[in-house]
């Protein structure tokens, strides 16, 4: 079976970037090459726990000049890999086993693969996704509740496309559509710049799917520490989820129609 060339942006998050390596090594199924891209922070500087971990992980990596942002540097990586896929994933997920082959059997040109995303409802999730509180920092998460969540998740289906990471796609069809757009600053308060991609791609002919048995957690710990109102209102909003995604869930409302809660 092929493989994917893994584009990995950090920056300061070392702490999740740690179980997100822990993941990939011990949860994918392929042969996969592994392209690790350093951001400096706006200063120039350069997070030292970051390369501590990736040290000790002995992971190799490619050290930006300054201040890239996420997406200029998966684009720098998607110049660098060797793979003809490409997948597009961040410091601050962990990998459910066989999330990698759940893509791969999908994967053909013309075609963009994204998997089913879990998060713990820091923020009110804009795509339909699965609201399941493991954990918001790397410090508290529960990895082996997560798994088994995951396992009850899974499913050999495709389906139409929901969250945008992580994010599979044909390398001639990346750099065909020109790839990820670098404008703005990176965060909630802006369109993503790989929804931009996903809207690009679609308007070009290309599809958009979800491989329901590809399961990854997103932390929202960036989100977390932001947001920090948000602190109090989490269990307000976790009620609310609740309350909201099972009915939701039965396919009433839009883009709302596959989510559903713990």
């Amino acid at each position: 079976m092929k493989s994917f060339s893994l584009i990995l942006p950090t920056i300061n998050a070392y702490k999740e970037l740690n179980l997100c390596l822990e993941s990939l090594l011990l949860n994918s199924k392929l042969a996969n090459e592994l392209i690790v891209i350093v951001d400096r922070d706006k200063s120039g500087g350069v997070n030292r726990n970051i390369i501590d971990v990736l040290d000790k992980r002995k992971v190799k990596f490619f050290l930006n000049n300054k201040n890239l942002g996420p997406y200029a540097s998966w684009n720098k990586g998607a110049k660098k890999a060797k793979k003809d896929i490409l997948c597009f994933i961040t410091d601050d997920q962990y990998f459910a086993p066989g999330w990698d082959e759940g893509i791969m059997k999908y994967i053909r040109k013309n075609l963009i693969i994204s998997s089913q995303l879990v998060e713990p409802g820091v923020l009110l999730p804009s795509f339909p996704i699965y609201i399941g509180d493991f954990g918001e920092k790397a410090e508290i998460f529960k990895k082996q509740k997560f798994l088994k969540y995951a396992g009850k998740i899974k499913q050999d289906k495709l389906v139409n496309g929901e969250f945008f990471i992580p994010l599979a796609i044909n390398k001639k069809d990346f750099f065909k559509l020109g790839e990820f757009p670098t404008a703005g600053e990176f965060g909630v308060k802006s369109i993503p710049n790989d929804v931009l991609f996903i809207k690009k791609a679609q308007k070009k002919g290309m599809e958009f799917k979800t491989s329901l048995a590809s399961v990854s957690y997103h932390f929202q710990a960036s989100s977390w520490e932001k947001h920090k109102k948000l602190r109090k209102w989490k269990n307000k909003i976790k009620l609310f989820l609740k309350k909201q995604i099972p009915i939701l869930g039965k396919r009433k409302i839009g883009k709302w129609e596959q989510g559903k809660s713990l």
